[in-house]
Formats: structure tokens, C-alpha cells, sequence
């Protein structure tokens, strides 16, 4: 299909953007028309990105086709979410942090929430009041780099959720209890030593 292969210097382009120029919307309306065997058929004919940008003309069109996401499977991918070949929902809700801005990607009746971050963010306790009004009772957080998804703390309760957290390290205060712990355990093995010399 001529639209399909006319996209290809549009990869990059986000879709937001691509709804602004009305030659890329052209292009994107019809291979919206197209049935699904000749779209997936169509797509072997052209050349496919070699990485993925979520929310891409890119992702539109190849989202659901790569064979590693990195820690999530394509259903609960951004790359996945909103492409042209979805066929699966998410287990979970699906949720962007960008400049602390919190929008719901996917709502369903799941308790748990996968959100993705990007550098690093305060989660506010509007947020989490957000989170909780759509029934969220655990939270998973994921960054994308490289074309894949890694998460950076999984199933934690809401109600445990710090309110600063880094991609890069994990949750801030996650290292400040790894030091408590440490703490902890020295004092229980003095305790004990105490306890075994009194007997």
C-alpha cells in the first residue's frame, strides 16, 4: 500500500504532530481503513524502525510486532498501546507520569496500576488520590529507554507508595531502608550475642 510506505520517513513523528499536518493525517486515515491481513501483509513490503518511540507513527504501525518489551509483555506496552495492530488489553490500568502530569492510558477493572515515568518525578498526594479514585490498590512503575520497559518498582501497595521516586535508582528512600535494614540486623545479631553470654 502506497500510504504505508509513504509513512516511513515519519517513524519519529508523534501522533499528536501527525494530526496537525494534513498530509501525514491523510496517510494515516487510510491505512486506518485498511483490513487487518492486507495491513499486516502490506507492512512486510516496507521497512521497519529499529527502535521504537511510544506514541509514534512508528509505534502506530509496528507496535504490537517486536519480539522483546523488555520486563512487560506487548499487551501492557506503550509501544503496543494505540497501535494499528492491538488485539489484546492490558491486565492492568495503564497510566503515563510525564511532567507531573498523571493521564489514564487504559482503564479496566483491575486493582493495579503499571505507570510510566520518565527521569525523575514527585508523585503527589494528588496523585495518588487520582490513582485511588479509579480503584488502583498496587502500582508497578516502568521507564522506557531504548525501545524497552524496565521496571522500576514492582506491586508496591498504594498506601506504601513514597512520594519521590527515580527511574534510574528506584524509589529515593528505597537505599535509606536498605541502610536501616542493615542497621537492624547488626543490633539483633549485638542483642542475641548479649543474650547468649547472660545465659
Amino acid at each position: 500500500m502506497d500510504a504505508l510506505r509513504k509513512l516511513v520517513p515519519y517513524y519519529t513523528t508523534t501522533l499528536v504532530e501527525a494530526r496537525k499536518n494534513p498530509f501525514i493525517l491523510n496517510l494515516l486515515e487510510q491505512v486506518e481503513t485498511l483490513d487487518a491481513e492486507i495491513f499486516e501483509k502490506a507492512k512486510t513490503r516496507i521497512a521497519q524502525p529499529s527502535y521504537l518511540q511510544p506514541e509514534t507513527i512508528g509505534s502506530y504501525l509496528f507496535g504490537c510486532d517486536l519480539a522483546y518489551y523488555g520486563d512487560v509483555d506487548a499487551t501492557c506496552s506503550l509501544f503496543c498501546l494505540g497501535s494499528k495492530g492491538r488485539q489484546h488489553t492490558c491486565n492492568a490500568q495503564l497510566w503515563k507520569l510525564v511532567n507531573d502530569n498523571l493521564t489514564l492510558l487504559e482503564r479496566n477493572p483491575s486493582t493495579h496500576g503499571m505507570v510510566y515515568v520518565d527521569d525523575f518525578r514527585s508523585l503527589s498526594t494528588d496523585h495518588l488520590a487520582q490513582l485511588s479514585s479509579h480503584g488502583i490498590e498496587t502500582l508497578t512503575f516502568l521507564d522506557t529507554q531504548l525501545g524497552k520497559h524496565k521496571i522500576v518498582y514492582e506491586k508496591t501497595p498504594i498506601y506504601a507508595v513514597p512520594t519521590k521516586l527515580d527511574v534510574r535508582e528506584g524509589f529515593l528512600d528505597q537505599g535509606e531502608n536498605r541502610s536501616y535494614g542493615i542497621w537492624l540486623l547488626v543490633l539483633v545479631v549485638v542483642l542475641m550475642g548479649i543474650w547468649w553470654l547472660m545465659k
